[in-house]
């Protein structure tokens, strides 16, 4: 009986557009060649409410969110990845799965090279079965560089000639015909007009609203924000999903280094209450209560405070 990757392969067939990588984004210039799967936490960014956990260098980012977001509008569907392991890789997690799929067992199935004991000798390692999908070895891999994304398709094939159609607009190209699922960031720091066309739709906040959501999230005002896990969720929570999906925040709005602590410390506690079932629509709710003009703080404190209210009576999920 023919594997599963086997199965999926045979029944994906089809010619992928592949292009090379033209260049590296300038976060990993520097680092892609020595911390493959080792990169440091300050150059990637995760996909908000992704699940599973979509992580990316953050220049690929801000196009894998302009992309998903048209691919959704155009199919339905949500891109998203096989595992929170199959975009951005740790090196011991490359290291595992090459080990999984390769041994010194001479096989006709293809091999690569690995220096693996750090002798500075690569050694030769033998895909151990034509029903196992290809892996870089450990430091090659461009998901090292949290560059690349394994899909989920669908059974239909909607995602996958979606992505033949239009990932190119968004700087992604496949990297392996035998590979539908596998998708790459190809283009650097040149950002894509589709991408810059997205951010510029998403960017309906004014600069005072970017401050103000900061300056919220900071945890500054409501007074019984940490007391009240009902007023946790409803300043954490939402904001947290606001100043993630809203990209440009640090550009649009010059936050110093505390502020941006402050704000990955609220983020993490808004997670942690989990009391909303549905974020965004919480987010839209908030968004909708404020002032089109001259927001201040005050306007910011009252709209989350009136939203928090109206649900009061909302049970928890789970």
């Amino acid at each position: 009986m023919p594997g599963l990757w086997w199965q999926v392969h045979h029944q994906l067939m089809v010619d992928l557009p592949i292009k090379a990588i033209r260049d590296f984004p300038s976060e990993i210039q520097t680092l892609h060649k020595k911390l493959n799967g080792m990169l440091p936490r300050d150059v990637l960014a995760v996909q908000p409410g992704s699940h599973p956990t979509l992580t990316m260098c953050k220049t690929a980012m801000r196009s894998l969110i302009a992309m998903a977001a048209a691919e959704k509008e155009a199919t339905g569907l949500t891109l998203r990845v096989t595992s929170s392991a199959d975009s951005y890789r740790p090196f011991a997690v490359q290291k595992s799965l090459f080990k999984k799929r390769y041994s010194h067992e001479p096989t006709p199935h293809g091999s690569k090279r690995w220096d693996s004991d750090g002798d500075g000798k690569k050694e030769r390692w033998f895909l151990k079965s034509d029903k196992l999908a290809q892996a870089a070895a450990p430091g090659t891999s461009n998901h090292g560089l949290g560059l690349a994304c394994d899909f989920v398709l669908d059974g239909h094939n909607k995602i996958r000639d979606w992505l033949i159609d239009r990932a190119h607009e968004f700087g992604f190209s496949a990297e392996l015909q035998s590979e539908p699922w596998h998708w790459r960031y190809i283009v650097g720091d040149a950002i894509p007009a589709a991408t810059l066309a997205f951010e510029e739709d998403d960017m309906a906040f004014t600069e005072d609203q970017m401050r103000a959501f900061a300056w919220q999230y900071n945890g500054r005002g409501l007074d019984d924000n940490d007391k009240s896990v009902k007023g946790n969720t409803s300043a954490l929570g939402a904001f947290n999903e606001i100043l993630l999906t809203v990209r440009a925040i640090a550009k649009k709005v010059q936050l110093d280094q505390a502020e941006l602590a402050a704000i990955t410390l609220a983020a993490k506690k808004g997670a942690q209450a989990a009391i909303v079932a549905n974020t965004d629509e919480l987010v839209e709710a908030i968004v909708a209560a404020l002032p089109q003009e001259n927001l201040t703080k005050a306007d910011v404190e009252a709209a989350i405070r009136k939203v928090a209210k109206e649900r009061e009576a909302v049970p928890a999920p789970g």
